[in-house]
């Protein structure tokens, strides 16, 4: 269901003349997971956006790699929302990958 939800979004937002970017937010035992080497649980999402040319930033690889070096108590607040640092590799993550997926879609916006 959700995959159709987020190919669809992705059409809808091709049609406006946007640029679509599904990005993945990793929960604390996503990110733990993940960082002990063991697959992704929602990885057939990922590989059928792909399918379908959706583009999909999941931040939850830079978080793993993140408690790798800090642990995951660093990434992560209260009732699971990401901490300060997590926000701040979210952030990087985002930085560094949405121009590349959006090309010339957000430059009227400057």
């Amino acid at each position: 269901m959700a995959g159709r939800i987020l190919i669809n979004f992705a059409r809808e937002v091709r049609q406006d003349g946007a640029a679509p970017v599904v990005v993945v937010f990793g929960r604390r035992a996503e990110v733990v997971a993940l960082s002990r080497g063991e697959p992704k649980s929602y990885q057939p999402l990922l590989d059928w956006l792909a399918r379908e040319d959706v583009p999909t930033i999941d931040v939850t690889d830079d978080l793993a790699r993140q408690a790798l070096r800090t642990g995951d108590a660093e990434l992560f607040a209260q009732q699971q929302h990401y901490s300060e640092e997590g926000n701040a590799v979210v952030a990087a993550t985002l930085a560094r990958r949405v121009p590349a997926l959006v090309g010339g879609a957000c430059d009227p916006c400057r």
